[in-house]
């Protein structure tokens, strides 16, 4: 009689001698796998006996990983064998205290931009990771360091700004006026793109202070020259060496005393310095908030880094300290929040079967590593990869097909963490844990020959897929999103502070069903100036309805959960109002619902219109009120399905009024509003808050503000002038740009038509671009300033 206990190559095999018990077995058994030496990287194993026939199997190391290590048997016979004949080591855990220290000095490290702590879920075992909630906490944070670490500074009183626009700042040589990565401070920089080319920036403080550079830091950047006052000169140097582009300041004197000073600033090296304010900085602690105004708010919007990527906690306090204690408008955007599922993706994978007739002295390997340049195709390139990992297989008489691959299954999934492995019957399955991972596989065979090892397919070329949002999972928002939004209510609520979260028609991969379409079925689709994401709008009464029903419910949950009366607003909700950009010309109102629904309304096809200034009143106006009734139809059915689960929600439309202009308008090119758009998206309903089904209307203009047309803006001010809406339950958005984008102006119009509430659209421009908005001295008549109803 013979058994065997395999772990990897390890066989803890014993044959039966005269005499033997079941506990001379086991005692054996015990004694080989506690002699083992495991080697490097390999998690051991300890044994010992139990009662009866039992014995007790554990891993040397603690942790989940043990939890891979999967152990089987192979026996001669019937009368002797161990019972499961497979099992996986369990109740590995580690849920363990981790102190992790690092000393920056010892590893020279004097300068840290970037930080990262990457976490993520444990492996799955033996298969693909299937997508569920997981989260990490963090707790106990501390912050210690030498005596002289001190809390945030910043340019306190008496802190001097010299914009390169400034008739302070003279050129010469090579200079450009440039915004080509925004976020500059007010919007531009000038560029030196000649060596020896020379800015020189006058100035006086009244104090001693810091001096700063507002720069750009970027691989192709080079090395900068500074002298103050004719000192010896220092460097700036703004070359980074990977492809990070940073928009920042570089501290080029210390402790520089008060009076009138001159900075040079030439490029010495390389393609380019940028330069975009001087900054005579007086350190001094954070001063108290800004008096508080409760009718000013800048706008969120969660798909930037200034909303998603820093704590609630923070972002409100950066609200409270400038000042803005007026309702909060938080766009939920269409990135980051929503569930998903991949759709296309394909993880690379191989086929390895064992075939044949295998026997002692036999051995089987396979080789795993990074793909060889000179074999693309990776199937089996008859030469063993470079940095190669080898797991093998030692043949015992007892052997067959199906338990060889049962053995590399194991061996895999107790090993790898880039690919993981199963088994069928003689086959194995090696799956890449990633799509864009890659891996060469190569075997070798028998010393017999009796055996076959055959491979199909390859560990490369996988197919990353798209992430499309997924309306079958619940809730609607995924785990970030919905931590971040309920500390964000949490926070409002324990302040006093009103919170609206918007969503819009427009989402980045959507189901196919979702899109608005042309006549030709293209959908809409538009760059989102993100990398190269594209975003759908959605189309009005189509499937899209009851996901949205489904978002704002979950945000009203999330809301009451906080102690606050939910608050949504449906953002620029209506049909999309450009015409299609190749092909024949067509509005978008063709998706295959909307065109059903058309036909059993009319009884004929819809109309097709072809511009957004084409002729509403055609066919008697029939086919232009479908579409306009329809979005009413779309925005009630929303709300109401609201208020019937939280019946003291509170609701808002924001209403674009630039795209909705009654005529086109705007620069030759980037034209906006038509006829049609004003009849189609602007249902009667929505004039009187007695049959608008909603508690507040916001009015926004962006392109109006950005083009710098402020007739225009003024006219979408004066737009509320002409409804029966009240003063108090009327709110607008002012577009704040880096470009010179009037907003002062606009958000003083905006006040004296009696809007109870201005934002800001947002908040990420008005830190980025170094803004300072206060409230303005409202004198005048608003209705001898602002301009009626446009239309």
């Amino acid at each position: 009689d013979r058994v065997t206990l395999w772990y990897q190559n390890f066989a803890f095999d014993h044959i039966v001698g005269v005499s033997e018990t079941v506990a001379d077995v086991i005692t054996d058994l015990v004694a080989q796998i506690n002699s083992v030496a495991y080697g490097f990287g390999v998690i051991g194993l300890s044994a010992v006996a139990g009662s009866a026939n039992q014995f007790t199997v554990t891993a040397t190391k603690p942790g989940v990983d043990g939890n891979m290590i999967r152990l089987y048997q192979i026996n001669k016979n019937s009368r002797l064998l161990i019972t499961p004949d497979s099992a996986n080591l369990a109740g590995g855990d580690s849920a363990a205290v981790w102190r992790v220290t690092l000393d920056f000095n010892a590893l020279q490290i004097t300068n840290i931009r970037k930080l990262w702590l990457t976490f993520a879920p444990p492996l799955a075992n033996g298969q693909a990771y299937s997508g569920n909630d997981w989260e990490a906490a963090f707790t106990n944070w501390t912050l210690t360091g030498p005596e002289n670490v001190k809390a945030l500074q910043i340019a306190g009183l008496n802190s001097v700004r010299v914009q390169q626009s400034s008739a302070a700042c003279t050129y010469s040589g090579n200079w450009l006026q440039v915004q080509t990565y925004g976020f500059y401070d007010q919007g531009f920089a000038r560029r030196a793109t000649g060596l020896g080319s020379t800015a020189r920036i006058r100035y006086s403080c009244a104090v001693p202070h810091d001096l700063y550079i507002g720069t750009l830091l970027a691989n192709n950047a080079g090395k900068g020259g500074v002298q103050l006052d004719g000192d010896a000169e220092t460097d700036l140097n703004c070359a980074l060496s990977n492809a990070d582009v940073v928009v920042t300041r570089r501290k080029v004197r210390s402790n520089v005393p008060a009076g009138s000073h001159v900075l040079t600033l030439v490029l010495k090296l390389g393609q380019h310095i940028d330069f975009n304010f001087l900054e005579a900085a007086v350190p001094s602690d954070i001063p108290a908030p800004l008096p508080a105004r409760t009718n000013l708010s800048p706008a969120l919007d969660f798909d930037t880094d200034h909303t998603y990527k820093l704590p609630p906690a923070r972002v409100l306090w950066i609200l409270h300290q400038l000042g803005f204690a007026g309702p909060i408008n938080e766009y939920l955007g269409v990135f980051w929040w929503n569930q998903r599922t991949n759709v296309g993706g394909v993880a690379p994978s191989l086929n390895v079967t064992f075939g044949g007739t295998w026997a002692p002295p036999d051995s089987i390997f396979l080789r795993i590593g990074p793909p060889d340049p000179n074999h693309p195709a990776q199937i089996n390139p008859g030469a063993p990869p470079t940095s190669i990992a080898t797991i093998s297989r030692s043949i015992f008489p007892a052997d067959t097909s199906a338990n060889i691959a049962a053995h590399f299954a194991a061996f895999i999934n107790e090993e790898f963490s880039g690919i993981w492995a199963s088994a069928t019957g003689s086959g194995l399955t090696v799956t890449c844990r990633s799509a864009s991972y890659s891996f060469a596989l190569d075997s070798l065979g028998t010393t017999t020959n009796a055996g076959a090892i055959t491979l199909n397919g390859m560990l490369t070329n996988g197919a990353l897929g798209q992430w499309f949002v997924d309306p079958s999972q619940s809730p609607t928002l995924n785990t970030g999103a919905r931590a971040w939004h309920s500390d964000f209510y949490s926070l409002c609520q324990a302040g006093g502070l009103e919170t609206v979260t918007a969503i819009s028609m427009e989402l980045v991969n959507p189901p196919a069903t979702y899109p608005a379409r042309f006549h030709n079925g293209t959908p809409v689709a538009t760059a989102t100036g993100f990398g190269t994401y594209v975003s759908n709008h959605c189309a009005i009464g189509g499937p899209v309805l009851n996901f949205q029903k489904t978002i704002i419910s979950d945000i009203a949950a999330l809301q009451t959960t906080a102690g606050l009366t939910p608050f949504v607003q449906l953002g620029e909700f209506l049909w999309w109002f450009f015409s299609s950009e190749s092909g024949p010309l067509s509005m978008a109102y063709y998706d295959t619902q909307t065109q059903a629904a058309a036909t059993a309304a009319l009884g004929r096809d819809l109309y097709t219109f072809t511009t957004p200034s084409d002729n509403p009143q055609v066919n008697g106006a029939a086919d232009a009120t479908f579409l306009r009734n329809r979005l009413r139809d779309h925005v009630s059915t929303l709300f109401n399905s609201l208020r019937a689960a939280y019946p003291t929600a509170r609701c808002e439309i924001l209403l674009p009024l630039d795209v909705n202009y009654p005529q086109p308008v705007g620069p030759v090119g980037a034209q906006v509003g038509g006829q049609l758009n004003h009849f189609v998206n602007i249902p009667p309903e929505w004039l009187s808050p007695g049959t608008a089904g909603f508690d507040f209307l916001k009015i926004e203009a962006l392109a109006f503000g950005s083009t710098r047309n402020m007739d225009l803006a003024k006219r979408a001010i004066g737009f509320v002038l002409q409804t029966s809406w009240p003063p108090h339950s009327r709110r607008y958005l002012v577009p704040v740009f880096g470009t010179a984008s009037p907003w002062p102006k606009e958000m003083r119009f905006a006040l004296l038509a009696g809007n109870a509430v201005v934002n800001f659209w947002a908040l990420d421009h008005i830190c980025l671009y170094g803004w300072s908005i206060t409230a303005p001295s409202l004198k005048g008549s608003t209705r001898a300033t602002l301009q009626g109803k446009p239309n």
